[in-house]
């Protein structure tokens, strides 16, 4: 939830720094981590998958998806993410094709970021799940 130059700037900061490794939860430390994931994340993975949605972002604008349908799912609750910097992406793809994209917001979920993983008891996979295959068309 940073201002876009902020937010690059931090990007750059987390892969020029020395890699640090950070506990998802500092309060709970390595008690409730997920599953299939490392106890800690590392800095510099998180500063370049910043790096790669800024150029998603960049690229949305400059030229037409590379693939004929996308499909974007969110959870209208997730504190980790902007919701509408990703719906400004799918803005973007939709003007070079507006039948081929799609923005799903899911609503009445937990305020959470991980909303698949069945390890995770706040998932709700209940909920999800059947609302990925329609958006899926499957």
């Amino acid at each position: 939830h940073l201002p876009r130059f902020a937010g690059r700037l931090l990007s750059w900061g987390l892969r020029a720094f020395p890699n640090r490794f950070v506990w998802w939860d500092p309060r709970v430390r390595d008690t409730r981590r997920p599953f299939a994931a490392y106890p800690r994340f590392p800095t510099r993975v998180l500063g370049a998958t910043m790096s790669i949605a800024d150029s998603v972002y960049d690229a949305a604008r400059r030229q037409p998806p590379l693939t004929q349908r996308i499909v974007t799912i969110v959870n209208r609750n997730d504190p980790a993410v902007s919701n509408g910097v990703t719906e400004q992406v799918v803005k973007s793809w939709r003007r070079w094709d507006p039948q081929g994209v799609s923005y799903v917001e899911l609503e009445n979920l937990p305020r959470h970021h991980d909303i698949v993983d069945p390890e995770q008891p706040l998932a709700r996979t209940d909920l999800v799940y059947p609302r990925f295959l329609e958006a899926l068309g499957v």
